[in-house]
């Protein structure tokens, strides 16, 4: 019988993920101008945007600053 994909990590880091998508559809911000804030190219931007618990946390407070996100929301959506 074949295996589903577990949703734990959809669960896990959803809240930083729906926050990041958000901000940047509320900024009309498309990839490639996230790939260019984050200075690297748009498929690894992609994969970030995917899989945000990948993403360097300078990076991150990078984006955040260039998305007007507050710094508290992006703490509390931050799993240690």
């Amino acid at each position: 019988m074949p295996r589903t994909k577990s949703s734990i990590r959809d669960e896990r880091h959803q809240k930083l993920r729906l926050l990041i998508h958000g901000y940047a559809k509320s900024g009309e911000k498309k990839l490639d101008d996230i790939s260019g804030i984050l200075g690297i190219c748009e498929k690894t931007a992609s994969k970030y945007l995917r899989r945000p618990e990948q993403l360097p946390l300078e990076k991150l407070l990078k984006l955040a600053r260039n998305l007007h996100i507050p710094i508290e929301d992006v703490r509390d959506s931050l799993r240690y």
